[in-house]
């Protein structure tokens, strides 16, 4: 993830590492990467009312308990799951570590985990490569659909218990379009990078 690849030059500014390999990472000291990761959890970006009713066009992820509606815009890349990744002590259940995305390191994230607390068995799955603004992760999924306009007018808040997504998940849901729910993927990333800087304070 962008928030992990930080340096500092000599006027103690952070910059970007371009190119840093799951090697370097290897070599990073624990207490160096979480530094960086604690920086960069208070730097995300806020998202206006006008950015959010612009996307349409989402992709259908299917998960072991439903399936779910991801904006096209905020996906820059879909892959196969990835063979390999890097494990970090410290982090949450649902990153399951680090893999290496053209030339950058990024947080591996299991998205049932994430939404439901439970980590659906499945082989092989896809990973989605997302992004806002300068935050990207890989979100693992076991399956994709279609693509499908949403009309946001149809779009309707979730309201009641649900077993997609825990309660303290509901923030990172935008609403339910024909019985499926809507991710926003921005107040996602920005939770994601804010639970990885608190695991670095409470383990």
């Amino acid at each position: 993830m962008q928030v992990a690849l930080k340096g500092v030059d000599k006027d103690g500014i952070m910059l970007p590492l371009h190119g840093l390999s799951t090697n370097d990472l290897e070599r990073m000291a624990d207490e160096e990467f979480w530094n960086y990761a604690r920086v960069y959890a208070d730097t995300v970006p806020r998202i206006s009312s006008q950015e959010r009713n612009y996307q349409d066009q989402h992709l259908e992820c299917e998960l072991s308990r439903g399936n779910c509606l991801i904006p096209l815009k905020a996906i820059v890349e879909v892959l196969p799951s990835p063979q390999q990744h890097t494990h970090l002590p410290l982090t949450p259940t649902w990153m399951p570590g680090l893999v290496t995305w053209r030339g950058e390191v990024i947080p591996l994230i299991d998205l049932d985990m994430y939404l439901c607390g439970v980590s659906s068995s499945h082989p092989g799955g896809m990973l989605l490569i997302a992004n806002y603004s300068d935050i990207t992760v890989g979100l693992l999924v076991p399956r994709i659909g279609l693509t499908t306009t949403v009309q946001f007018e149809q779009v309707h808040l979730s309201i009641g218990p649900t077993v997609f997504y825990t309660p303290i998940r509901a923030g990172v849901i935008r609403g339910v379009y024909a019985e499926e729910p809507v991710l926003d993927v921005p107040a996602l990333l920005s939770d994601v990078v804010q639970q990885i800087g608190m695991a670095t304070y409470y383990g």
